[in-house]
């Protein structure tokens, strides 16, 4: 009788770990989500999963399985070291933006993105005092990228429109 009471025991033990383990597992109610293919390789992601194994090798990261609570950007381009001072006026803008480039002493190149990443406007110039026309983009956030004339970035303004 024991040894029945002790193998009844048993198997009790061992469906309630089973069932406890089972609703330990998470499980995913998904609101969104996309899978991306491209000459390089392949992404999905849905959103909502929380985070499980991160893998990194050769200074790129890839998250595997759910969402983390922190956020690491990956593919940002360096900046070069400060070697000019640089101010953007007025910011916000309304029309013109004066972009002052202190000790400018070679070919600079302005490219101005929206906030979807799309290239809206590409200048150069060797002058250290720069007016840009403002007055024909939609109010909204962009980004000012200013590059030296090897193509290095050494300066980025997130420039704010008004209207």
């Amino acid at each position: 009788m024991k040894k029945n009471r002790d193998k009844y025991l048993l198997w009790l033990l061992l469906l309630v770990a089973w069932t406890a383990a089972d609703g330990q597992a998470l499980h995913i109610v998904a609101s969104a989500g996309q899978q991306l293919t491209g000459s390089n390789g392949q992404v999905s992601y849905t959103v909502g999963e929380p985070a499980i194994t991160t893998l990194s090798s050769a200074g790129n990261i890839v998250t595997q399985g759910y969402q983390q609570s922190k956020m690491y950007a990956t593919g940002i381009n360096q900046i070069a070291p400060a070697e000019y001072t640089v101010s953007v006026y007025p910011n916000p803008v309304n029309d013109q933006l004066t972009i002052y480039i202190q000790g400018l002493d070679q070919l600079a190149s302005f490219r101005l993105y929206d906030a979807m990443g799309k290239l809206l406007y590409e200048t150069s110039t060797l002058d250290e005092k720069t007016q840009m026309d403002f007055s024909r983009f939609a109010a909204g956030q962009y980004l000012l990228e200013l590059t030296d004339q090897n193509g290095k970035i050494f300066n980025t303004q997130k420039i704010i429109k008004t209207n």
